[in-house]
């Protein structure tokens, strides 16, 4: 009887787990940008070694649907909310020249119609191409078939692609939010009492060099759009997203150095070790399989299993070993 134990093949590692894990980037110079603020937060959400993962992607993007659905209905809300009579007012009352579209009041900059007319056009396109964009990533990540063996480089393929669609997604909601931010700020100039000559607190006065100006509202008490200016600059852009925003980028870097310093596997989300898989070529099976990522119960699954068939083999071997000796006996006592 022929027995074939392929011993070689099935000793030889199909996995090699690194006792000491990979750095979180791949091995190259580009490294070093996960140190630098700000950078490190877009690597991390777009690097295309780690993909996000569907139900992540889910959340991502029905988050930022429901943040453009928001903001466009407030933008599309602001040409509802007033009559052609209010809006003719306001052009005398700015001293817009209906005939020309001259407006001498507003010499150092563009007076409040003419840019509230531009932000609300911008804004809600943007908003709406958020929309769009939105659900042809999520229509297109829900024809995709992820579960085969080969699931996991499927859609770090596929997500190389996806992610720049994910990019312009998010380009596209910042600057509908921002121009719908600005349009509201012109409406409240052209709309709401103003006082001081126009120069004084003109429609395109930036918030930041205004920020340290305490004084401000003091004199500007009278002036919404002013006031919006002031207030938008702390709230909205110092506390609202600079200084989150610095705040995880340098926690995730103080993360990612304590993780290659420590030489331990990553921690997935409900904190179990990740170790780094690489693959070996032998073709003893393809049913023990694993992810390139494989948490520590997967591995010690693995581990059982091939324990498993090694007894059993260890156990056909003694089987055969002993019919090929009866059959040496039975030969000789012939």
């Amino acid at each position: 009887m022929y027995f074939d134990l392929n011993v070689h093949s099935y000793i030889k590692p199909r996995i090699l787990i690194l006792m000491t894990a990979s750095p979180p980037c791949p091995s190259s110079p580009r490294c070093n940008w996960y140190d630098v603020p700000i950078v490190n937060l877009v690597l991390e959400l777009f690097d295309s070694h780690t993909p996000l993962a569907a139900e992540q992607l889910d959340a991502v993007l029905q988050l930022i649907g429901m943040l453009a659905a928001l903001q466009l209905s407030m933008v599309l809300a602001m040409p509802m909310s007033y009559s052609y009579e209010d809006f003719e007012a306001a052009i005398v009352r700015m001293g817009i020249n209906a005939t020309t579209g001259e407006s001498p009041d507003w010499a150092t900059g563009p007076d409040p119609y003419s840019a509230w007319i531009w932000a609300v056009g911008v804004s809600s396109n943007a908003l709406i191409g958020v929309l769009l964009c939105t659900t042809l990533l999520i229509v297109h990540q829900a024809s995709m078939d992820f579960s085969s063996k080969e699931g996991e480089e499927k859609r770090r393929s596929w997500w190389k692609g996806a992610r720049i669609v994910l990019f312009m997604d998010i380009l596209m909601l910042w600057a509908g939010v921002y121009y719908g931010t600005y349009a509201y700020i012109a409406l409240m100039h052209m709309m709401s009492p103003q006082v001081g000559p126009p120069s004084f607190c003109p429609i395109d006065q930036s918030v930041f060099p205004i920020l340290f100006d305490f004084g401000w509202e003091t004199k500007h008490k009278f002036n919404f759009g002013c006031h919006m200016n002031f207030s938008m600059g702390w709230l909205v852009n110092v506390f609202g997203y600079i200084i989150p925003t610095l705040i995880l980028s340098v926690t995730l870097s103080f993360v990612l150095r304590r993780h290659n310093m420590a030489g331990k596997g990553e921690k997935t989300s409900a904190g179990i070790t990740r170790t780094e898989i690489a693959p070996a070529n032998n073709n003893f099976s393809d049913e023990a399989s694993l992810p390139r990522k494989a948490t520590l119960l997967q591995l010690l699954k693995e581990h059982g299993d091939m324990q498993c068939r090694m007894a059993e083999m260890h156990a056909e071997m003694q089987r055969q070993q002993g019919d090929l000796q009866r059959r040496i006996i039975l030969l000789a006592g012939e």
